[in-house]
């Protein structure tokens, strides 16, 4: 079974302080369980891939309470199928805000799991916290929402602290992404972003306008009211270049100002920032041809 990739339309960074999230589907790009044949040539990160997963295999039996983990997870088996070339066989790209370490959480989860998906459904919250539990390898801190998509195969909106299954359409905005040519690493942004919020004049900023001014672009975007979306959009653009600026790449400023004082477009961060893709929404998809040429960009419609 493969597992999508995802988008975080809005609520990076927000979440850990319980903001609104919108996150969809990114079907272009998924992954699945397989074992590696020896009969092979064995390229494409396979060994990589079955190291990785190795690895946090020891991370859970290290780290996690072992007797409640193997009340819920099938840790042996996990480990006997490692041992015979388990890996994650993906076209997601890594380190570029889209949820490889979700998918590959969710398709862990979902071959370990001792319950079905049925059964979790009953308790979407429990079940949000247990794969936050296994995400945590890799980021070092999870919401569990990106996995959760994964696993669900299902857009999520996370409102006031409630999960809602939803699969909103976002055909009247045009998101887009704008491949930066540059992964990087979740967790090291994270814990620069922590050590900024120590900062109480920073965080207050945070806690209010930002989570504010996102948890709008939500709710303008769920019930359509376009115009009400974009000039909301565009005070969440301003205000991520000011407070966000450490997670934008230099190079990348120019555009990103271009989009706010032109109103053609306007841009964000996807996940983390730092690199990977940027998000953007634009009411005119020709103006993306131009963006394209004048910045030589490689950008992917969602």
């Amino acid at each position: 079974m493969k597992f999508s990739a995802k988008i975080l339309l809005f609520g990076e960074y927000l979440v850990l302080h319980k903001s609104d999230a919108l996150l969809i589907p990114l079907a272009k790009y998924s992954g699945e369980l397989a074992f590696i044949d020896n009969s092979e040539e064995l390229k494409n990160g396979r060994f990589y891939s079955n190291t990785t997963i190795r690895n946090f295999y020891e991370y859970l039996y290290r780290e996690c309470n072992l007797a409640d983990l193997k009340k819920w997870f099938k840790l042996s088996q996990f480990k006997r199928d490692i041992g015979e070339g388990l890996y994650f066989k993906s076209n997601i790209p890594v380190g570029y805000g889209v949820g490889s370490s979700g998918a590959l959480t969710a398709a862990v989860f979902n071959k370990y799991s001792k319950f079905s998906l049925m059964e979790w459904k009953n308790n979407l919250q429990q079940l949000q916290n247990r794969l936050a539990m296994l995400e945590m390898y890799f980021h070092g801190k999870s919401s569990g929402l990106d996995p959760l998509l994964s696993y669900l195969h299902r857009g999520i909106h996370l409102q006031n602290g409630s999960l809602k299954v939803n699969d909103i359409s976002t055909a009247t905005v045009n998101p887009f992404l704008i491949d930066t040519r540059k992964s990087r690493t979740t967790g090291e942004l994270v814990n620069i972003y922590r050590k900024k919020s120590l900062n109480t004049d920073y965080f207050e900023v945070i806690k209010t306008k930002l989570k504010n001014t996102n948890n709008q672009c939500i709710n303008f975007l769920e019930k359509r009211e376009v115009t009400s979306f974009f000039n909301t959009l565009k005070k969440l653009s301003a205000l991520q270049l000011e407070y966000f600026r450490e997670m934008i790449l230099p190079e990348y400023e120019p555009i990103w100002k271009k989009g706010i004082e032109s109103g053609d477009f306007y841009l964000k961060l996807c996940g983390a920032g730092g690199g990977g893709y940027l998000l953007g929404f634009t009411l005119n998809k020709e103006v993306l041809k131009g963006l394209k040429e004048e910045f030589q960009l490689e950008i992917m419609d969602v």
